[in-house]
């Protein structure tokens, strides 16, 4: 049983990863199609069920933008629940913000990714929550020269 056990596990961790793969890639299709099948996979590890979500919400920012913010929310709600790190809740943090953005909501994604800047001593993320608040501030500004 041990050895069906193990070898379940490495499958599931080998799809895992090629999911990412995909995703570093850029072809957010066959990543979202495989992160789908692994949130739903009993021999995941928690960690990488966890972070299937945050990749999911990637991917389907990827795919469509705008158009899937609400869905991108409820895969990074999840990934928030499942947090088990300061780090691993700011990059949470940050893409529930750019999700947000997405939805026009700003003032709550300006407060999402100035957190997750806060928070995070990961590069990637902070540059990541860094591009967000410019974009934010961008369409603030648009907004308030529209206003006037």
């Amino acid at each position: 049983m041990k050895i069906f056990l193990d070898d379940c596990r490495q499958e599931s961790f080998s799809e895992y990863n090629v999911g990412r793969v995909y995703l570093e890639q850029k072809n957010y299709r066959a990543a979202k199609d495989i992160m789908e099948r692994m949130l739903n996979d009993k021999c995941l590890d928690k960690v990488s069920l966890n972070s299937c979500n945050l990749f999911m919400a990637h991917a389907i920012n990827g795919l469509s933008g705008t158009a899937a913010g609400r869905e991108e929310l409820d895969y990074v709600n999840k990934y928030l629940a499942g947090c088990t790190s300061v780090e691993d809740q700011a990059a949470g943090f940050a893409m529930k913000g750019v999700a947000l953005y997405y939805l026009q909501e700003l003032d709550s994604a300006f407060v999402y990714l100035e957190r997750a800047h806060q928070l995070s001593n990961d590069l990637p993320t902070k540059i990541f929550a860094l591009n967000g608040l410019e974009g934010v501030a961008t369409q603030m500004r648009r907004y308030q020269a529209a206003w006037d």
